[in-house]
């Protein structure tokens, strides 16, 4: 009886998994672009023109606008400029300049309230912000 159970478990063994470096694993949000429309006064998102980053946890707000700019400029080649980075600003969406991403111990969190990966973060040209 003994063997023959022991034949069974041997069919069913787990196989080790890896365990995964949570600081390593990349982190995926999606970046926007922000426009100023002067009828309105207001800066404005617009449609349909968020592209999806991925980056490690640990990353800064310059990295973060580094590789924001260098998607949208593939993808919006017309509205943004990849040679010029520092003619960006990095924005939350209620308008606020991002000026550092910080880690908590769960996950990166805006105000609190939403994890970065349902955060849409705003590309805008640092003459449009300083315009609003």
């Amino acid at each position: 009886m003994k063997k023959k159970k022991d034949e069974r478990m041997s069919h069913f063994k787990r196989k080790n998994k890896k365990l995964k470096n949570e600081k390593d694993e990349p982190v995926t949000i999606n970046v926007g672009i922000m426009r100023y429309v002067e009828e309105e006064s207001i800066l404005k998102p617009q449609r349909g023109k968020s592209l999806p980053i991925r980056l490690p946890k640990t990353a800064d707000s310059e990295e973060v606008l580094k590789l924001a700019v260098a998607k949208q400029s593939l993808h919006n080649g017309n509205e943004i400029i990849h040679s010029s980075v520092k003619s960006y600003k990095l924005l939350y969406p209620d308008g606020t300049e991002v000026k550092q991403l910080k880690e908590s111990d769960e996950a990166l969190v805006y105000k609190d309230t939403k994890p970065f990966n349902r955060l849409t973060l705003y590309l805008c040209g640092s003459s449009e912000y300083l315009d609003y």
